[in-house]
């Protein structure tokens, strides 16, 4: 697996500028490229599948979802699958959504950076288990490692090369590597709408899920 560093180095070489001590581009600005890259390449499509554990504490609904979020695919309390809700509907019933209490838990809102769990959970320890879809982490250091699939990383410093022949005034240049970031775009929608298939085959029948299951389907989401 690639790290920052070595996609820099793949950068300084192809525009031949190995002595970043003499060049036109520091370190700084091809790393928030290369990270500007990453999210361009994972907008609008659930193309990185993460999966999250919260664990219940009695009579808390509030969890705090990770950091990149984008949306739910899936959430389980203990094992079973929840409903998703909004809080439009919870309030239109009765409104008492957050005064619930006793009783199993069986759906569940998203608002803000949260997910609300209807009814607060009676018992502590309870793995709130979540599949869902992801911006990558930040890229801030020559040490990180883009969490996107490998295959796909070369796009990264295509999107970087894009920006830099710009900032040289080699706009011909930029273009090409926009039309090439372009293709490797285009992958990624078809490999996101490709996983996100197989997910929804994969989970259509199942009432009840345990954890090794989710454990298994989301080592196998993330195969590059």
């Amino acid at each position: 697996m690639a790290t920052v560093a070595d996609l820099i180095t793949e950068f300084r070489e192809t525009v031949r500028e190995t002595d970043k001590d003499n060049s036109h581009f520091s370190d700084t600005e091809i790393i928030r490229w290369l990270d500007v890259g990453q999210v361009a390449l994972c907008s609008g499509i659930d193309f990185l599948i993460k999966q999250v554990v919260r664990l219940s504490e009695e009579d808390q609904r509030q969890y705090s979802l990770p950091d990149g979020f984008k949306t739910c695919l899936r959430v389980s309390y203990d094992g079973r699958k929840l409903e998703g809700s909004v809080m439009e509907r919870e309030d239109f019933y009765d409104g008492k959504w957050k005064e619930l209490t006793g009783g199993r838990v069986d759906r569940y809102l998203i608002i803000g950076d949260f997910l609300y769990l209807i009814k607060k959970p009676q018992e502590t320890g309870k793995d709130i288990y979540m599949i869902i879809s992801a911006f990558p982490s930040r890229l801030k250091t020559p040490e990180d490692t883009p969490e996107i699939p490998e295959r796909f990383q070369p796009s990264l410093v295509v999107f970087a090369l894009s920006k830099g022949f710009k900032k040289i005034k080699q706009v011909d240049v930029a273009r090409e590597y926009q039309g090439e970031f372009r293709d490797w775009r285009v992958m990624a929608e078809e490999l996101a709408t490709d996983k996100n298939r197989d997910l929804s085959f994969l989970l259509e029948d199942q009432t009840k899920t345990t954890t090794p299951v989710h454990l298994a389907l989301g080592e196998w989401i993330r195969i590059s």
